[in-house]
């Protein structure tokens, strides 16, 4: 019974405290006993309030909100509360009472004070958003030394010469808060950032900020240590021998892991048997063990150009979990019956060991499937099949297609660094044939799997997708009917076929900046323990099965498969297990979202130092982005660049959100448009890249002087 819920909706608050006891347990025909017992924990949670009229009302009601509170540059913050419904609230520095940016607060909003009203003040701090920061050591006196933060959003830290670890005036380095006070916050240094290559210490500065780190505590390498390098005759018992199997492996040329193998069989009754064998990460990583804890700490694999942050010790994830090439491994197994319209018409999970045939890449895969004599020739045993999983990758594709599964092309570019760790180029992501076969013999599995555990209503954890944002896509449709696109509807309940249906009508030179503007009205997908479906995909059920080594979610499901297997899922079990996979929905999602952030933040300092080399250079470009304040542009390499609106040729502009347009009296930029822009400066530290316009009606003017 939600209490909070009853009062505020049978209008009970500011009723006496036994007044609300009474009503509340008649309408849940229980106790005045129980009921004292859940106000009691209400009020001492602070989810109630006595207010100063010895009434008792819910905490919303009196305007006390729990959220997160965001420190601006100014020094004054916003208070984001956890109640959606509830917009924004200002917190003045006066009133943050000593709340620091990122941490969980409560906060009254409409606070009164010498007959002044605030729009809001912190009343607690729940808990610290910030555990370290970054900054340069600016002074050392005797006792004490002062480090500025990167981050802007801080004030200078105080550190005791005896905690400064041999850091010296000018070193970057890693500080532990001690004593959290948004004017006078203190701290120990942790780590000082040292490096031959001034790159790595500016890439360390970015991705310690997010509590990443490269190298594993010593207790972690210890475990890693123990684990086993080669299979034991024990560990065969019980498993599925499909060493005879034909599977084999296809990732790109530089992985150095390999989690998923495929093989296939095509059956007397013209129906394709499918396997995907995932490597058996839980046999190795024992749950609540020294391993686990530090993969379900770290949550996620992070890729950045220079470097991988992995969730787990190179030892297992380039030793015993890598399905490697020729050596009997571990795994888990998804074998599907597969019909000629794409339909699993059955499907089984098993424990396995398996004898992986070939390591090929993408490449190979992709120039033996377009007929290359050599490599054909050279993996013969493997062609066949490969040729199977072609015609089977199309069938599947077909069958996504058709449900909506959403396809918004936006080409992903990679990074690749020169010895020197300055960009040598950028690459397109390819998208080959073996490319989405892989991808889509992966999805199959995470649906299958998903089906089986949530028909059985067993704790899970699931990917899900929420549909997109309807304000959004109302603003969206607004900002289409610009360029001559017609995107009616009911956006509340527009289904992903609808959405990819219009996605196929944009133009395709307008196709990539305006699905990246579509994009954003799309919600994130994230992991939760209830299936609610995904919607990107189109799909009912889905989940994160064939990844272990590098996603904890993926390992969380493999330990219930398992035990499920094996039988074990007693009702204790299964109660404890209901816990757990909340725990780590939310530790994977949360621990994702530091990832995604952080390669972006790396990927942006790498380009910025690209762009460094090009001041002055003058390039076209796509307007990526409008503001009040300017414009963002982005080049045919990805690198985006700012324009602010006082170096645009009018003096004044008005901005259109909804239709993301700056409209002057004499000129008007709207994204997509393509300008002409040269590269005026770049501050490495903000990763900030600034652009000035190039203005054609000037320059066509000054050509007309010349000529004349």
């Amino acid at each position: 019974m939600d209490l909070l819920k009853q009062i505020d909706e049978n209008e009970l608050n500011y009723l006496n405290y036994n007044q609300i006891i009474e009503v509340l347990a008649e309408l849940n025909n229980s106790s005045f006993e129980k009921i004292k017992k859940e106000i009691d924990l209400l009020l001492l949670d602070g989810k109630l309030i006595n207010t100063s009229k010895k009434k008792i009302a819910t905490a919303k009601k009196c305007g006390i909100l729990e959220g997160t509170i965001t420190i601006t540059k100014k020094g004054y913050g916003f208070f984001i509360p956890d109640d959606k419904s509830v917009p924004d609230i200002f917190v003045s520095i006066d009133n943050l009472n000593g709340a620091m940016h990122n941490d969980r607060v409560v906060v009254q909003k409409g606070f009164e004070k010498s007959g002044a009203k605030l729009d809001g003040k912190v009343l607690k701090i729940l808990s610290h958003g910030l555990n370290v920061c970054v900054g340069k050591v600016e002074t050392i006196t005797t006792n004490f030394a002062t480090i500025v933060p990167d981050n802007k959003r801080v004030n200078k830290i105080t550190v005791r010469t005896d905690n400064l670890l041999g850091a010296k005036k000018g070193d970057k380095v890693v500080v532990k808060l001690t004593k959290y006070n948004a004017k006078l916050p203190e701290g120990k240094v942790i780590e000082v950032l040292l490096s031959d290559n001034p790159v790595n210490v500016d890439v360390l500065s970015i991705v310690r900020e997010f509590e990443l780190y490269e190298e594993f505590p010593k207790e972690v390498l210890v475990a890693a240590d123990k684990v086993q390098t080669e299979l034991k005759p024990e560990d065969y018992k019980g498993r599925e021998d499909l060493r005879h199997l034909n599977t084999f492996t296809i990732d790109g040329e530089d992985a150095r892991d390999f989690d998923d193998a495929i093989s296939i069989e095509e059956c007397e009754d013209g129906t394709m048997l499918l396997g995907v064998h995932i490597a058996d990460v839980g046999h190795y990583v024992k749950f609540e063990g020294t391993l686990d804890r530090e993969a379900f700490k770290r949550g996620t694999s992070t890729y950045f150009p220079n470097a991988v942050f992995p969730m787990l010790p190179k030892q297992l994830s380039n030793g015993i979990c890598s399905l490697n090439e020729k050596v009997d491994r571990l795994t888990l197994s998804c074998f599907m019956k597969i019909d000629k319209n794409g339909n699993v018409v059955s499907h089984k999970l098993c424990e396995s060991v398996i004898n992986s045939k070939a390591r090929l890449t993408y490449t190979k895969a992709t120039k033996m499937l377009e007929g290359d004599e050599e490599l054909c020739k050279q993996y013969d045993y493997i062609i066949d099949d490969l040729k199977k999983m072609e015609k089977l990758c199309l069938t599947l594709e077909k069958v996504r297609n058709n449900r909506g599964s959403l396809n918004f092309e936006i080409p992903e570019p990679k990074i690749i660094l020169d010895e020197n760790l300055e960009i040598e180029r950028f690459e397109k992501r390819p998208n080959t044939i073996s490319d989405r076969i892989i991808e889509s013999f992966m999805l199959i599995a995470n649906e299958t799997v998903a089906k089986e555990f949530a028909t059985r209503k067993l704790p899970f954890v699931y990917r899900v997708h929420d549909k997109p944002d309807s304000e959004k896509l109302e603003n969206f449709s607004d900002f289409a009917s610009a360029f001559g696109l017609n995107f009616k509807g009911d956006f509340e309940n527009i289904s992903a076929k609808k959405l990819q249906k219009f996605i196929d009508s944009i133009p395709e030179e307008k196709r990539t900046i305006i699905n990246k503007v579509l994009l954003r009205s799309m919600q994130k997908a994230k992991y939760d323990s209830e299936c609610l479906g995904h919607y990107g995909l189109g799909a009912e059920f889905y989940c994160h099965f064939t990844s272990p080594i590098r996603r904890y979610p993926d390992l969380t499901i493999h330990r219930i498969i398992k035990e499920f297997l094996h039988k074990d899922l007693t009702k204790e079990r299964i109660n404890r297990l209901k816990t757990f996979v909340g725990q780590s929905a939310v530790q994977s999602s949360q621990r994702e979202a530091i990832s995604d952030k952080a390669e972006i933040l790396v990927d942006e300092y790498f380009k910025a130092r690209y762009m460094k080399k090009l001041e002055g250079e003058v390039f076209e470009g796509v307007i990526s982005g409008v503001t009040d304040r300017g414009i963002y542009v982005e080049l045919p390499n990805t690198c985006e660049g700012f324009i602010s609106v006082y170096n645009l040729p009018d003096k004044f502009y008005n901005f259109v959100d909804t239709k993301l347009l700056l409209a002057g009296p004499s000129s008007q930029f709207r994204i997509g448009d393509k300008i002409k822009i040269k590269v005026s400066s770049v501050d490495l530290e903000s990763r900030k890249v600034d652009f000035i316009y190039i203005d054609p009606k000037k320059r066509n003017k000054k050509k007309c002087e010349k000529e004349l």
